[in-house]
Formats: C-alpha cells, sequence, structure tokens
C-alpha cells in the first residue's frame, strides 16, 4: 500500500468528520466484486478429528467474562460503559453471502460476535473450532441454549421443530439435562422459552 502526506492528511480529515477511513491501493487484488481474494477456491480441509483431552481441557477451561455491565438509557447503542438495553436475538446481518467467498472452506478457528450467523459461517468455513461471544447476557444464554438443542437434534429440520409448541416441554427438559449442575440452567430455559416463538418463525425463513 503507498500513501502520499496529502492522501494521509485527507484520511485524517475523513476520519474526523465522518468517523470512518478510507484506503487506496494500487494493486488490483481488492478491485471488484468478488476480489482475487474473495474468488480463491479452496479444497475441503481435511476431516476434522476428535478433540484430544487436553484440548477439550484448555477449552473448557476458558473463564467467561461476568455478564453485569450496566444497560444504557437509549436503545440502539453501546458504550465503553454501558450495553445497549435491547436484545438482538436474531442477527441483522442478512446478506452473509456477500462474504462467504472470503471464508468458504477455509478451515480453522472461528471467533464471532452475535446470534445465529455465526453457525451458517462456521459450516461455511469448515472451522475446527469456534468462539461465540457477546456483550448481552441474553445472546450469550441463548448460545447455551442452542448448543444443547443443536447437539440433540440429528439434523436441521429436527433442530428446527424443538421451537414447536408440541415440543417446548421436551425442549425444556433437553436444556435441563444438558446443564444439569450448572446454576445458569433456569436462565438457559428461560430465554429459550420466552424467545422461541419467534425463533421458530425465523428459522424456517432462514432455511
Amino acid at each position: 500500500m503507498r500513501g502520499t502526506t496529502a492522501s494521509l492528511r485527507s484520511a485524517q480529515a475523513v476520519t474526523v468528520s465522518r468517523g470512518s477511513v478510507r484506503c487506496a491501493m494500487t494493486s488490483t487484488r481488492l478491485l471488484g466484486f468478488p476480489t482475487v481474494l474473495g474468488s480463491a477456491r479452496r479444497p475441503l480441509p481435511a476431516p476434522l478429528l476428535a478433540p484430544a483431552a487436553a484440548q477439550q481441557q484448555a477449552a473448557h477451561a476458558i473463564v467467561q467474562d461476568p455478564l453485569d455491565k450496566q444497560e444504557c438509557e437509549n436503545k440502539g447503542r453501546s458504550f465503553i460503559d454501558c450495553r445497549d438495553p435491547s436484545s438482538y436475538i436474531k442477527t441483522n446481518e442478512p446478506r452473509q453471502s456477500l462474504w462467504i467467498d472470503y471464508i468458504k472452506n477455509l478451515g480453522g478457528g472461528y471467533t464471532g460476535v452475535g446470534i445465529d450467523q455465526n453457525y451458517s459461517l462456521m459450516a461455511v468455513q469448515k472451522a475446527e473450532w469456534g468462539w461465540l461471544f457477546d456483550y448481552d447476557p441474553t445472546v450469550v444464554r441463548l448460545h447455551f441454549a442452542l448448543r444443547a438443542l443443536i447437539l440433540d437434534a440429528p439434523d436441521r429440520a429436527s433442530f428446527i421443530a424443538r421451537f414447536d409448541e408440541e415440543q417446548k416441554d421436551s425442549s425444556l427438559a433437553v436444556i435441563a439435562a444438558a446443564y444439569a449442575t450448572d446454576p445458569e440452567r433456569a436462565a438457559y430455559q428461560e430465554v429459550y422459552a420466552i424467545s422461541r416463538k419467534s425463533l421458530a418463525s425465523y428459522y424456517r425463513k432462514q432455511m
């Protein structure tokens, strides 16, 4: 990447006035869509192997940060000292196809913030490991509930059916069994029960 004093001054001015930075390159690697980087065709990664005992121990030893950040007064924004009081249990990133080519068959590790788009992107990436996080305790607890239901379901249709009214009680039982000794078990069940109906139609649309 090349730059001049004038272009750097321009970038600084943009940063101050518009809160963002524009970048220029002499290379054509980022020209057009899909870019050279985004149109790479990767072979399927090697089949996943069961993690070794030491790997599982290290993964489960990760300490979760406390979810006690106070809520902001106004909805729709988060700041260093407070979080958005609204909970977003559905992704607001519907155009995932725009970046799928960049991660397809990449393998390796995946990390992401937010909710359900992470599972789709991990699958496209063929990720070996995944770390999901969020500042909203509702989203974090929903991830725990989803984990139990995903592990219990043999396929996608069975997972989505877990959000139907007739499977509500059995789904709550699955979550309870998965986290029998977890002090947050009731919270995982509650977030499922509250969001179940909304997520049922949403997941079918995603399908």
